[in-house]
């Protein structure tokens, strides 16, 4: 430990608790004991655990940056979980030697805690368990192992059956981790009393917080904040009876109708970014320019108590299996998509808000960002597409058709159905203009179950089915565009009048060949121009990556061609700014999803990379309604080893000397193979 540092942040952070909470007005005589927390965070807390450990009563001191990381499980092996998360700049210039400048300021923040030697649970923890939640933090966690004693969980990108298999597994994984490092068994009986002791605390929570609904509210959003933050590093049973007797001070003041702020005040419901400790001067603004905090919806918030765990198992296999069903109901950003979340922040809302006219939405920059909130979302366009009352594909029409038949409408305005069952597409809205030839239908609109006007549940996606053809116009801008662009698009539009599939992508993890095999062209619909960067600023926050930010544009635009004309676009988890970005881009065009591995070195990874290229050739059959052959996956295999065979003796003559040709040639080759149009 750096003493003199340290000393000098506890000497801010001690000003600043003054400033902050002992001013307050009317506060609750129970809220003393987060005067004691406070008191003793770097000193009294630290000892007490140093002294468990060397008296035999606790293991080891498990550090943690993340409310997915099961407290339960270290405390069922007699070892101290704590919160790692730091809400201070420090040692900044430090940690720009080893991260980009441009990296999470939280992130920052507990890396330069280390690199400054200033935070003692840090130097304590025997264990450091990070968590893939992030791009920031995956590649953070490579240099914080150099410094700690580390080990990463895999988080999904995804809800679902399939990925719940997997953290249930990760889960597993970590325990035996845990047990490795405390020699400790967990027993039935062990994991059963720690499950039932993180309950009882979570239980005490969302009795503090039931009563912050009342109207005064009868604590402020300071001590409310500071008490889920205590919750991270407090002794649990201690922390447990100090809650319960602020939630039952609170529910006295509740029934005197005793508030911290008068009746009427305007009140806050925050969501967004986490704030660890000593971060509190959102909520002090807010509160001192006459608002109050009402309710949070982040992770030192309602995602860290609202959801406990089962404890019916009597086995460790089924009680860890229902320890990882409730961590998996934490609705963190990392999900895509994550409506779930959407849905609490409106119950929330309705629980925390008694005059909904009075409430303020407060979010941090993070949440704005991400979030798909309806002042962010792009408009809604025009759209067609016909309905029955069952998922249609190119197979269906074509034993439908009429040859001769003839229908025209006007766009009009729909609302957006889910995608089909056992698919990962999100929902589809394609803007469209058009006329169409060869409609499914039959004789009578009525055959198809459903008066005609009310039949617009589910979209067809195919264009061109046979010589039944479906005309898409040209864009509305398109005499706006230059003449090499107006070419490209008559191009591809000419392509697919033919009848032709075309099916766009954005990763070369993306696997091209089951998309050859379905019989369709790919494309590269990567952004490389930033002339759409303005168009795209209208939905996706500025600070964006250029690449996604080019790539949205060109199809928010309608400038890309082979945007515009595209089936559907394979998208994957790659990054963050792409998993959101292709929530948005949902709406303009059918996305189906990858779900990428975290990483390489378990099992059930590799088998659920195989379960996704499984997925997206069933997306593929039943979007075009054909079976995809053995036979025509090994051509397609075969047509791209021979493709990438060429490309490698190719990058292999570069290695002469002169080279045989330039970079920009040598790039603009490759770049081509991208394109099987």
């Amino acid at each position: 430990m750096n003493l003199a540092d340290h000393d000098m942040l506890l000497g801010a952070v001690g000003q600043m608790y003054g400033d902050m909470f002992l001013s307050q007005n009317n506060r609750p005589k129970s809220t003393s004991y987060l005067d004691f927390v406070a008191t003793n965070i770097h000193s009294g807390r630290i000892m007490e655990m140093l002294d468990k450990k060397e008296a035999g009563e606790a293991t080891k001191i498990v550090g943690s940056f993340c409310v997915y990381v099961p407290e339960e499980i270290v405390l069922a092996c007699d070892g101290i979980p704590v919160g790692l998360c730091s809400g201070a700049d420090w040692a900044t210039d430090k940690v720009e030697e080893h991260l980009p400048r441009n990296t999470c300021p939280l992130i920052k923040s507990f890396a330069g805690f280390k690199l400054g030697e200033v935070c003692p649970y840090i130097e304590s923890s025997d264990l450091v368990v990070g968590e893939n939640t992030c791009d920031g933090k995956k590649k953070a966690y490579e240099f914080f192992a150099t410094q700690k004693n580390m080990y990463v969980m895999d988080i999904p990108n995804v809800h679902d059956e399939s990925t719940l298999v997997t953290w249930k597994a990760e889960v597993k994984k970590l325990a035996a981790k845990i047990e490795e490092e405390c020699g400790v068994t967990i027993t039935p009986e062990r994991l059963k009393a720690a499950t039932h002791a993180v309950n009882e605390k979570r239980r005490a929570l969302q009795r503090l917080a039931a009563t912050r609904a009342a109207d005064p509210a009868p604590i402020s959003g300071l001590d409310s904040l500071l008490t889920v933050q205590a919750a991270f590093m407090d002794d649990t049973p201690r922390l447990t009876g100090a809650i319960n007797d602020m939630a039952a001070e609170c529910e006295q003041r509740v029934e005197a109708g005793e508030g911290v702020a008068p009746k009427g005040t305007k009140r806050i419901l925050y969501t967004g970014t986490p704030m660890a400790v000593p971060n509190w001067k959102l909520f002090n603004l807010i509160e001192k320019a006459g608002g109050v905090v009402v309710g949070e919806e982040s992770c030192t918030g309602s995602r860290y108590y609202k959801d406990l765990v089962d404890e019916s198992g009597e086995t460790v296999d089924e009680m860890l299996d229902a320890i990882a069903e409730r961590y998996f109901k934490i609705n963190c950003a990392v999900f895509t998509p994550n409506d779930q979340r959407m849905k609490d922040i409106v119950q929330m809302a309705r629980t925390c808000m008694p005059t909904v006219s009075s409430t303020w939405p407060c979010s941090s920059a993070r949440s704005t960002r991400w979030s798909r909130l309806p002042w962010r979302r792009p408009p809604r366009r025009p759209a067609f597409r016909l309905c029955t009352s069952r998922p249609t594909t190119p197979a269906r029409m074509q034993a439908n058709c009429k040859p001769g038949s003839r229908l025209s409408w006007k766009p009009f305005r729909v609302s957006v159905p889910a995608a089909s069952p056992g698919t990962r597409s999100c929902r589809s809205n394609r803007r469209l203009r058009t006329k169409i030839r060869g409609v499914p239908l039959s004789r009578q609109p009525r055959a198809l179950g459903k008066p005609f006007p009310r039949l617009v549940k589910r979209f067809v996606k195919e264009l061109y089915v046979g010589k039944w053809v479906i005309e898409q116009p040209l864009p509305r801008t398109f005499e706006e565009f230059n003449e090499q662009r107006k070419a490209a698009f008559i191009r591809v539009k000419d392509y697919k009048q033919a009848g032709n599939r075309l099916v766009g992508f954005l990763c070369s993890y993306t696997p091209l060949e089951i998309i050859d095999a379905a019989g369709a062209a790919s494309v590269a619909l990567c952004g490389t121009s930033d002339e759409v960067i303005p168009e795209a600023e209208k939905v996706l926050p500025a600070n964006l990556c250029p690449l996604i930010k080019s790539t949205y544009g060109f199809a928010y635009s309608q400038k890309c061609p082979f945007t515009y004309f595209s089936d559907m676009i394979i998208g994957e988890t790659t990054c963050d700014g792409k998993k959101k970005m292709y929530e948005l881009l949902n709406e303009l065009k059918r996305t189906h999803i990858l779900h990428l591995p975290q990483g390489r070195d378990r099992a059930y990874e590799r088998e659920g990379w195989y379960e996704e290229c499984r997925l997206l050739k069933e997306e593929l059959e039943g979007f075009y309604g054909i079976t995809i052959t053995d036979d025509d996956l090994r051509a397609a295999v075969r047509r791209r080893n021979r493709l990438r065979a060429a490309q490698l003796e190719m990058f292999a003559l570069q290695a002469n000397q002169p080279a045989a040709m330039s970079g920009v040639d040598l790039m603009s080759t490759m770049f081509a193979g991208t394109f099987s149009f």
